[in-house]
C-alpha cells in the first residue's frame, strides 16, 4: 500500500487561489508551513531550518520574487494554520485522504513513501522449523492482529492514526507529537 507525501498542501475550498496568489504578491511575501520534525524533509540545526522541504519552499519564494517566512508546524495544526490564514501553503508529510480533500487542493506529490512498521523483534511470535525456531514476519497490518498486548505507537492526526484506529481497534494505541518522539519512546 503506498501513501503519498504531497509537496504543497495549499489551500481551504471556500479561498480564491487568485486571491491567495495576489495577496502573497502584494504583500510580498509567503509564509510557507513545515513540519516542525521530519527529517531529511525539513530539521533544525543550529537554529536554522534544512531539508527537501525548506529548499523547496525557498524555490517556490524565488519563482514567485517575494520573500520567504517559514512556519514551523505539527501535523495536527495544519488545518486551522490555512483556515485562519495564517499561512499560505504548506510543504511537507500530508497523505491526501479524502476528508482532507473536501477541504484542501493538493499538487501532485514530489515523494512517494510506503509505511512501514518498526517493531521490538523479541515481540515477534516464534514458529518451529525443524529443529530450530524463526520469528514469523510481519508482512501486512492484519498480522499485527495475531500479536497480544501490542501497543502501536503513531503520529498524532497522521493517516497512520486514523488507519490504525479503523483497522485494529482493538489494539491499544500511544500518540506522540512527531514520528522521532514515537521511535524514541520504541527504543527506550
Amino acid at each position: 500500500m503506498f501513501r503519498s507525501i504531497l509537496v504543497f498542501l495549499l489551500l481551504v475550498s471556500v479561498i480564491n487561489t487568485d486571491e491567495v496568489y495576489e495577496s502573497v504578491l502584494a504583500k510580498g511575501e509567503v509564509v510557507i508551513a513545515i513540519n516542525e520534525h521530519y527529517p531529511p524533509l525539513s530539521f533544525k540545526v543550529n537554529g536554522q531550518y534544512k531539508g527537501v522541504d525548506v529548499e523547496l519552499a525557498k524555490k517556490f519564494a524565488d519563482y514567485l520574487g517575494v520573500k520567504l517566512r517559514i512556519k514551523p508546524l505539527k501535523l495536527q495544526d495544519y488545518k486551522q494554520a490555512i483556515k485562519s490564514g495564517q499561512v499560505d501553503l504548506i510543504i511537507g508529510g500530508v497523505t491526501r485522504t479524502l476528508a482532507r480533500g473536501r477541504h484542501f487542493w493538493f499538487s501532485e506529490p514530489y515523494l512517494k513513501v510506503t509505511p512501514a512498521v518498526i517493531l521490538d523483534k523479541r515481540k515477534l511470535p516464534r514458529s518451529r522449523f525443524g529443529e530450530t525456531f524463526e520469528r514469523e514476519a510481519i508482512k501486512t497490518m492484519q498480522d499485527l492482529r495475531r500479536l497480544s498486548n501490542l501497543e502501536l505507537g503513531v503520529q498524532a492526526g497522521s493517516s497512520h492514526d486514523e488507519m490504525f484506529s479503523k483497522r485494529l481497534p482493538d489494539k491499544k494505541q500511544k500518540r506522540f507529537e512527531s514520528s522521532k518522539a514515537c521511535i524514541d519512546a520504541l527504543l527506550n
